[in-house]
């Protein structure tokens, strides 16, 4: 009974080994960035990675590879990212919000934020990194990579030209271990040994 309890209890605080399961992930993705005509800062617009129909970029569905180990990962483009300002002012370069938005299904959701700013070379969209602990001692690591666009021969150009894929990379990690589990494992090993002293009492 008592062993059964230390495994279970080993298994909570992440001390075992995470489980390997061989898996996709089908994730939805939705993205916001500024564009308020009329205000200051570079304006931008978020569309679809075909060129054929309607280009306003409105959500897709992304399917992973297998992710079932720690280390695994997967790079996909997402949207693109254009800007239509004829030059950049003053005030594009001050860094406006941008967002995409990562719907695991019952896993949860991830949202990542980040800038886009207009600089004479080009203009330029970062974001954050984030992570969603999926159980069983792993979590996916979801980073978009800095990007560049509206840049041609290193400098600004305005208008679909200057369209952009912007990607994301899923990586499954392993979560870290708490700093108190070693601690909380100790002290049932204890109360075990203390059950088992009573017993041959």
């Amino acid at each position: 009974m008592m062993k059964n309890l230390l495994l279970s209890a080993a298994m909570a605080l992440g001390l075992m080994a995470p489980v390997a399961q061989a898996a996709t992930y089908n994730v939805g993705v939705t993205a916001e960035s500024f564009r308020q005509p009329g205000q200051p800062g570079l304006q931008t617009r978020l569309w679809k990675l075909s060129n054929t129909g309607a280009q306003l970029f409105t959500g897709t569905t992304v399917t992973t590879s297998d992710l079932s180990v720690a280390g695994d990962s997967f790079t996909t483009n997402l949207f693109r990212l254009v800007a239509f300002d004829v030059g950049i002012d003053a005030d594009d370069i001050v860094p406006k919000p941008a967002s995409v938005t990562f719907d695991f299904g019952a896993l949860g959701t991830l949202t990542l934020t980040g800038t886009t700013v207009g600089t004479t070379a080009g203009a330029i969209a970062t974001f954050a990194s984030g992570s969603l602990n999926i159980g069983n001692g792993l979590a996916i690591v979801v980073s978009i990579a800095d990007t560049t666009f509206n840049s041609v021969g290193g400098q600004y150009v305005s208008g679909r030209t200057g369209a952009t894929p912007i990607a994301a990379t899923f990586t499954l990690a392993s979560v870290p271990l708490p700093a108190t589990a070693p601690l909380a494992l100790l002290a049932l090993g204890g109360l075990a040994a203390v059950a088992r002293r009573r017993k041959s009492a």
